[in-house]
This record gives C-alpha cells, structure tokens and sequence, in this order.
C-alpha cells in the first residue's frame, strides 16, 4: 500500500493555493505575525480572509450562473417537456409543461458561500467578533440565495466551472474551513484534488507557487521578476550558431530575478528524493545530489555568465521537502554559487517565506522590515 506524506497544514495550504493562483488580494496576504499552520487561530484567520474575498466579490459583480426552472404555461415559454406534458394530460388543458434557463444568483457556488458565511457568523471564540460581524452584514446581501446548512453534500458535485473564476479562491476557503469542521479530508475533491497523491500535478503547483510567489513579494528587491530564456552561449560565427541553435534544446528558468547588481536563477522540484539511489537502502547520510537536476542549473549559470558582466551570478536549486536535508551552498568558479534548498511545507509560514527571500540574496533586515508592508489592514 502506497504511503502518502500528512497533509499540509491549513493555512500553508491556502497560500500556496492562492500564490499558484494569482489571486491572493494585498489585503488578504500572510501578516508579520506567526501563524501557526493548524493552530487554534487557523479557521479564525481563513474566515476573516474568506469575510474579505466574498465582499470583494460583490464589488466585482456577484457571480451568477444558468439554472433550469420549469413551471406549467398556458404560453410557451422555453422548450416544452412533452412527456411531461403529456403524462399529466395538460394540452386537454391548454398548457404545457415548460422548461427555460434563467440566469440568476440562486447557482450551487453562492449557496455554499452563504452557508459558510453563517456559519462564521454563528462561530464562537475561534473567530473574532469584529468577524463574525462583518460575516453578518454580508449575508444581508444574499436574498436571492437559497438558504440551506453547510454539509458535506454541497460538494459532492461541485466542479469548478470558468464562469466562476473570480469566486475560486472564495470556494476553497469555504471548502478547507469544512473539512476543518467535519474533519473530513475527501470532502470535495471535484474542487480541490488531493494534490499529494499526483506528484505531477503537485510538481506544476509548486512551481507556480514559487514563480507567483516572488513575482509578487520580491518586486520591491529586483528590477525584473519571472521566466527567462537563456540562450546558448556559441562561438561567434554566425553560421556556426545557426546550425547548432536548430540542434540544442530551449532553455527556460522556473523564474530568474534580475537587479543592478544580481541575477539569481531559481529552478523548483517536486519528487521523492533529493539524493541520487536514496531509494535503493541506505540511512540518508549518504548519497549524491541528483545529476540531472543539478547539471541543468549549472547549464543555465554557464550560458549566463558573459550576458552578466558586473553581476553577481548564482541558483537556487529548490526542493518541496521529502526527506531530511540541510540547505547549503555550493561555491563554483568566477564567483558563481548554487544553493541546494529543501522548503518545508509543514512548518509555521513566516519561517517559510522568510527562507524563501533568505534564499535569493534578501537580508534578514530587509525581510523583516518589508514584511510590515504585507500585514493586512485592520
């Protein structure tokens, strides 16, 4: 029986959800202040979030979606139900069984905003009051919304439709304070797959976590943030550089920030282990980086050099940790270093994305003071 790794702590969850995203609000980012993962204040923290997600909702134009009504009509209206019709004999009435798509707010995504909304509202000391009453003021703003209970069903059949792409990120918070509440971990997979079991999918996650990530929070650091073609660095001779620029394969970082003075490649990967033959024995003091891994950063630094005069050059080789390793570096010619980092998913998230701006060359002073900036608004 494959063994599948815990799940990660609510609130680094949600995070790393809403960085891969893009559609984590300033208002909503992660404050100085420690949040522990799946500490008591945890559902406390994600409704005050939800709370500012679901107003912002309704300053962008509350979602609304097509449901079916029926209703007998002695004018046809829709598309007539003729078995319907006919079963309960209504031409000898003059009316007929109609069906028709109206587009309206009562839609199964609104009905669960609702329901976490007053359950928020109901809460007691997890989450505050000033919370609970801004939960309040909002659902005085659903009267066209079905009223029914939170459960488990409201997700069942759920699956995230491109009309609701602004209340994405809404619905997952109602869905991880649900499964906080029932304690039920399958609840809503449509919504939200098991990203642990699909090491694929997860692989796809991290990445653009990591990419979002400093896009967003490193922007005040680099003059340039994101993806970056390196071409081969070739003998001069254009012919010759033709020829071969048909043959070798493209070269793209996971995200490259670029400065003044630096130029940091960041390359992320998500799988089992870190060291080469790790799976074959052995009690993890042995072992040697993965080649493949490692000598693609280094293929990306050596074409880079002479495109970086008076830059400092280095990558960080960046792991989802799977296995125990300490982060280090590794100093190579021209003063040109790698580091090697695990990013431990599992620990409180001030300490992971300090390590995060740590990592590129960010000092502790810098991080802390630029932090105060992310805290949200009282």
């Amino acid at each position: 029986m494959t063994a599948h790794p815990p799940a990660i702590p609510i609130l680094n969850l949600y995070y790393l959800l809403a960085y891969a995203w893009d559609c984590l609000e300033a208002q909503e980012r992660p404050a100085a202040a420690s949040h522990d993962g799946d500490g008591p204040d945890a559902a406390g923290h994600l409704a005050s979030v939800l709370v500012a997600a679901v107003a912002r909702l309704f300053r962008q134009g509350f979602p609304r979606g097509y449901v079916e009504r029926s209703e007998d009509a002695s004018r046809v209206s829709g598309r007539v139900d003729m078995g319907e019709s006919l079963r309960r004999l209504l031409l000898r009435q003059a009316k007929a069984h109609c069906r028709h798509d109206e587009f309206a707010a009562d839609i199964p995504p609104n009905r669960i905003l609702r329901a976490t909304l007053e359950w928020i509202a109901r809460s007691g000391e997890s989450v505050s009051g000033d919370t609970r009453r801004q939960a309040g003021r909002l659902l005085d703003r659903f009267p066209e919304v079905r009223r029914e209970p939170l459960n488990a069903a409201m997700f069942r059949t759920l699956s995230m439709n491109r009309h609701w792409k602004d209340a994405r990120l809404a619905l997952t918070l109602c869905l991880l304070l649900a499964r906080r509440f029932t304690g039920d971990e399958r609840l809503g997979r449509g919504l939200l797959p098991d990203y642990r079991r699909d090491e694929r999918r997860m692989a796809v996650l991290f990445e653009r976590f990591v990419h979002n990530f400093y896009r967003r929070e490193a922007k005040g650091f680099f003059r340039s943030i994101g993806r970056q073609r390196i071409p081969w660095d070739l003998a001069d001779d254009a012919e010759s550089r033709e020829a071969a620029s048909r043959l070798l394969p493209g070269m793209e970082t996971d995200v490259s920030l670029v400065s003044e003075t630096s130029h940091v490649v960041v390359e992320c990967k998500y799988c089992s282990h870190i060291l080469a033959g790790r799976s074959f024995g052995g009690d993890g003091t042995e072992g040697r980086l993965r080649g493949d891994h490692f000598r693609q950063i280094y293929a990306y630094l050596a074409n880079l050099r002479r495109q970086n005069p008076g830059r400092r050059l280095s990558g960080l080789l960046l792991y989802a940790q799977s296995e125990p390793f300490e982060p280090g570096t590794i100093a190579l010619r021209d003063g040109v270093s790698v580091t090697v980092a695990p990013l431990d998913l599992y620990r409180r998230w001030p300490d992971i994305r300090r390590d995060l701006l740590r990592w590129v060359g960010l000092p502790a002073r810098s991080i802390d003071a630029y932090s105060g900036a992310l805290s949200p608004k009282p």
